[in-house]
Protein backbone atom coordinates (compact mmCIF):
# COMPACT_ATOMS: atom_id res chain seq x y z
CA UNK A 1 0.00 0.00 0.00
CA UNK A 2 2.38 2.74 1.23
CA UNK A 3 4.44 2.17 -2.56
CA UNK A 4 1.35 3.04 -4.48
CA UNK A 5 1.10 6.30 -2.50
CA UNK A 6 4.57 6.68 -3.49
CA UNK A 7 3.75 5.52 -6.92
CA UNK A 8 0.60 7.91 -6.88
CA UNK A 9 2.68 10.49 -5.77
CA UNK A 10 4.93 10.56 -8.02
CA UNK A 11 2.58 10.31 -10.91
CA UNK A 12 0.74 13.36 -9.86
CA UNK A 13 4.47 15.52 -9.83
CA UNK A 14 5.11 14.33 -12.51
CA UNK A 15 1.98 15.12 -14.50
CA UNK A 16 2.41 18.81 -12.43
CA UNK A 17 5.81 19.35 -13.60
CA UNK A 18 4.92 18.24 -17.64
CA UNK A 19 1.71 20.94 -17.05
CA UNK A 20 4.35 23.49 -15.65
CA UNK A 21 7.39 22.59 -18.09
CA UNK A 22 4.40 22.93 -20.84
CA UNK A 23 2.77 26.33 -19.57
CA UNK A 24 6.44 27.65 -19.03
CA UNK A 25 6.83 26.82 -22.92
CA UNK A 26 4.04 28.39 -24.20
CA UNK A 27 4.32 31.54 -21.75
CA UNK A 28 7.86 31.95 -23.75
CA UNK A 29 6.95 30.98 -27.01
CA UNK A 30 4.18 34.24 -26.56
CA UNK A 31 6.31 36.56 -24.80
CA UNK A 32 8.93 35.58 -27.95
CA UNK A 33 6.09 36.41 -30.09
CA UNK A 34 5.70 39.78 -28.37
CA UNK A 35 8.94 41.31 -28.50
CA UNK A 36 9.32 40.36 -31.71
CA UNK A 37 6.25 42.09 -33.22
CA UNK A 38 7.22 44.88 -30.32
CA UNK A 39 10.74 44.90 -32.28
CA UNK A 40 8.95 45.46 -35.65
CA UNK A 41 6.98 47.97 -34.35
CA UNK A 42 10.26 49.36 -32.96
CA UNK A 43 11.95 49.80 -36.43
CA UNK A 44 8.62 51.08 -38.31
CA UNK A 45 8.29 54.02 -35.49
CA UNK A 46 12.22 54.79 -35.96
CA UNK A 47 11.71 54.90 -39.75
CA UNK A 48 8.61 57.18 -39.53
CA UNK A 49 10.47 59.59 -36.96
CA UNK A 50 13.67 59.78 -39.17
CA UNK A 51 11.35 60.63 -42.14
CA UNK A 52 9.30 63.07 -39.84
CA UNK A 53 12.45 64.87 -39.36
CA UNK A 54 13.98 64.98 -42.59
CA UNK A 55 10.57 66.78 -43.26
CA UNK A 56 10.76 68.89 -40.94
CA UNK A 57 14.03 69.84 -41.88
CA UNK A 58 13.62 70.98 -45.43
CA UNK A 59 10.31 72.43 -44.24
CA UNK A 60 12.76 74.79 -42.06
CA UNK A 61 14.95 74.80 -45.29
CA UNK A 62 12.41 76.14 -47.33
CA UNK A 63 11.32 78.44 -44.50
CA UNK A 64 14.63 79.98 -43.65
CA UNK A 65 14.96 80.44 -47.89
CA UNK A 66 11.70 82.54 -47.57
CA UNK A 67 12.44 84.61 -44.79
CA UNK A 68 15.64 85.26 -46.43
CA UNK A 69 13.59 86.34 -49.80
CA UNK A 70 11.46 88.56 -47.86
CA UNK A 71 13.96 90.50 -45.91
CA UNK A 72 15.97 91.07 -49.14
CA UNK A 73 12.64 92.07 -51.18
CA UNK A 74 11.98 94.55 -47.57
CA UNK A 75 15.44 95.88 -48.08
CA UNK A 76 15.32 96.29 -51.52
CA UNK A 77 11.81 98.27 -51.46
CA UNK A 78 13.62 100.60 -48.78
CA UNK A 79 16.42 100.90 -51.38
CA UNK A 80 13.90 102.28 -53.84
CA UNK A 81 11.99 104.16 -51.74
CA UNK A 82 15.22 106.56 -50.29
CA UNK A 83 15.92 106.28 -53.90
CA UNK A 84 12.51 107.93 -54.89
CA UNK A 85 12.64 110.45 -52.51
CA UNK A 86 16.56 110.70 -53.38
CA UNK A 87 18.32 110.06 -50.17
CA UNK A 88 20.61 107.89 -51.89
Amino acid sequence: MRIRNVEEQQRVLKERILLVSKTFVEQRERATKEIQELQKKVIKLTSEMERVQEILKNATEQLNKTTRQEELLTLQRQVDMMRAHGSY
